[in-house]
């Protein structure tokens, strides 16, 4: 009997992995499948976000990518976890997933409760977007002095406010689809995100428009493991990285996932 039930199982997952290019999307291990559990924060497009494909609900994007190809390469079944940003090394510690893979770019603060892989993709600058009638007004960055700009709370986005924008009211949020609704609904004035995140939503919605002016550059993003890498994962991560940076995967992957935004 039990053998039939975990045939069942496998059956389904089997079917699943067809419709989302073998990416399992599931919150709980299945009994006799060695998996690789991944979190991230599916409403950063294109790196991690829901498509509807097949009439299923789907995470995809170019870390999704990247995280099936370590998981390929390590012979695991991929499993992902969608988990709000700020939480997610924290349940990387706990032990709830084995990598974070959610564009996270490593600081201080961060290196402190986990560890980094190499640079997997570095993006060339972060964007400011406002609404298009706002154009006129928020010309600059010392013209957004005072104006409510709306950051994803525990993003490294949040410093390079504080850093370059420190006039501004932050507004921290917990996703960046939130981040959007308000600053359509007026209740910010503009939002600060990366270049691709930007350039996604503002292709997508005629309302919208980036500020013409660029912060320094920043950090690429990295796939971080508990804090000391207790499952010694970090060695074939690393090597995948390296092979998916050799053979320019990664853009591959930003090109092919922007059909589905």
């Amino acid at each position: 009997m039990k053998s039939a039930k975990i045939a069942a199982i496998l059956l389904v997952l089997l079917t699943v992995s067809v419709l989302a290019g073998c990416n399992i999307d599931l919150e709980t291990p299945v009994e006799n499948v060695d998996q690789l559990i991944v979190g991230t924060s599916a409403d950063y497009a294109p790196f991690e976000f829901h498509a509807i494909i097949g009439g299923q609900d789907i995470i995809v994007g170019s870390d999704i990518e990247l995280a099936k190809k370590i998981a390929e390469d390590m012979g695991k079944e991929l499993v992902i976890k969608d988990i709000a940003f700020e939480n997610l090394l924290s349940e990387l510690n706990k032990g709830s997933i084995d990598l974070v893979i959610s564009d996270m770019m490593a600081t201080s603060a961060r290196l402190k409760e986990a560890d980094a892989s190499g640079e997997y993709y570095r993006e060339s600058d972060q964007k400011i977007v406002m609404l298009k009638k706002n154009a006129e007004v928020y010309t600059s960055f010392d013209a957004l002095a005072d104006a409510k700009l709306a950051v994803q709370k525990g993003s490294v986005q949040g410093e390079i406010a504080k850093a370059h924008l420190d006039d501004c009211t932050l507004v921290e949020v917990m996703t960046v689809d939130e981040m959007f609704y308000r600053l359509a609904s007026g209740e910010v004035d503009a939002l600060l995100v990366s270049g691709n995140v930007a350039d996604s939503h503002v292709a997508a919605n005629t309302h919208l428009v980036m500020l013409d002016q660029t912060f320094p550059e920043t950090e690429g993003g990295r796939v971080w493991v508990a804090k000391g890498d207790p499952q010694g994962l970090l060695e074939q991560v690393n090597r995948t990285i390296d092979y998916v940076k050799i053979n320019n995967l990664y853009s591959a992957w930003l090109d092919k996932v922007a059909e589905l935004n």
